[in-house]
């Protein structure tokens, strides 16, 4: 199994965008005008991120300059961080609403501009879905956390909306724009979180994966909160702050945010108690790398658990499969 590369990189928030770039596409391709991008790694991407690594001062001070804490908008940002520093189009324009005289009929996340040949128009997303079996019908459906956002309605809407903007209105290009075509492209990116109960029950059988999923993406597990005694064994784990939700956490080998199973099982317990928003628990292994002269041991990120309250979903807000 080869390691990805965004393991080898110390600071977080390095790893995190190397983790938006670099990370397999939650989706495969599924229409023949619509590209699924997936950057692959390369030595200028190699170089560029390692010399981030050591010296982080321009991204830190990228992200800090975004007011917005949703999750969509960082990883769009990481992007834009990426396409100015190594890109290699000639202009860009982000976020472009498209307006009739009456109202907005949608907005374009990303153009990027190549000189005389091609205009890309780029949809970006990074989601997380839970994979549920309804046990009376057998049918999984892939939801968010709020079940009214699923995959294959995100997919659909990605691709047959949004992507679909330029073909109804073109006042979003810049008029100064001399192309041939466009391109269509879409980054969709982050976490199928697998049910670990039924995995376990099941001895071993996971829920099969969905039919659109790319056979690269992203695999972690969820559990409910009063499920948390579930966990699997492991001596070190840790709580995730919402702004780690991206790349796997490495954590020094000294740090008071490491606690054992049986702390992560109350801390769980307790955040349903008073909250319902999910949180991820983490398990770590102590790793030792004499390589590493700033960090020879360290704790790293080995388990992904994505905890939801404790009635997800609701009887009431659970969706009705497509037909």
């Amino acid at each position: 199994m080869t390691i990805p590369f965004w393991t080898q990189l110390q600071h977080s928030q390095v790893r995190n965008l190397a983790w938006c770039i670099l990370s397999p596409a939650l989706i495969k391709d599924t229409h023949s005008d619509i590209h699924i991008v997936n950057v692959q790694l390369n030595a200028e991407i190699r170089d560029w991120l390692l010399e981030l690594d050591n010296n982080p001062e321009s991204l830190i001070n990228w992200i800090d300059a975004l007011s917005s804490p949703r999750l969509g908008h960082k990883f769009e940002h990481y992007w834009r961080f990426y396409w100015a520093s190594i890109g290699d189009q000639d202009d860009q324009r982000f976020n472009i609403q498209i307006n009739t005289d009456e109202r907005t009929i949608g907005e374009l996340d990303a153009l990027l501009y190549y000189q005389n040949t091609r205009i890309e128009h780029i949809e970006l997303a990074v989601k997380f879905y839970l994979g549920y079996t309804d046990i009376n019908t057998n049918l999984t459906l892939w939801m968010g956390p709020n079940t009214n956002d699923r995959l294959d309605l995100k997919t659909q809407q990605m691709q047959n909306k949004q992507l679909a903007l330029l073909e109804r209105d073109q006042s979003g290009i810049p008029d100064e724009w001399n192309y041939k075509r466009v391109e269509k492209k879409l980054i969709l990116k982050g976490r199928l979180f697998y049910p670990l109960m039924s995995t376990r029950k099941q001895h071993g059988t996971q829920t099969p994966k969905p039919l659109i999923a790319s056979n690269t993406h992203l695999q972690a597990w969820w559990l409910r909160g009063t499920e948390a005694d579930n966990l699997m064994d492991g001596e070190y784990w840790c709580l995730l702050n919402r702004s780690e939700w991206f790349a796997p956490l490495i954590l020094p080998a000294e740090t008071e945010r490491v606690i054992s199973r049986d702390e992560i099982i109350n801390a769980i317990q307790n955040h349903f108690q008073s909250a319902s928003h999910p949180i991820i628990a983490i398990k770590l292994a102590i790793i030792t790398d004499s390589k590493n002269v700033n960090h020879p041991t360290f704790h790293e990120e080995t388990e992904r658990i994505l905890l939801v309250h404790n009635q997800w979903p609701n009887a009431h807000d659970k969706p009705r499969p497509i037909t």
